[in-house]
């Protein structure tokens, strides 16, 4: 069985864990998660607000990291 492009990038998730993003970070990380098709984004808990903001409207999932690094 052979995966699509598409259902593939699904698949994957997109983090975001520096520990001093800026909400402009963020922002620009969500857009380029978008534009790259993934399913998942990761993002620090100070900013899933932000994150979840982003890609209202989208199928994307958000999640969040604990304790890292």
């Amino acid at each position: 069985m052979q995966l699509k492009l598409a259902v593939f990038k699904r698949r994957l998730e997109y983090s975001l864990c520096q520990q001093f993003s800026s909400a402009a970070d963020v922002r620009d990380f969500c857009n380029r998660a978008i534009t790259a098709g993934v399913g998942v984004i990761c993002v620090n808990p100070v900013n899933v607000s932000i994150a979840a903001e982003c890609i209202r409207g989208t199928d994307m999932e958000l999640s969040s990291n604990v304790g890292f690094p």
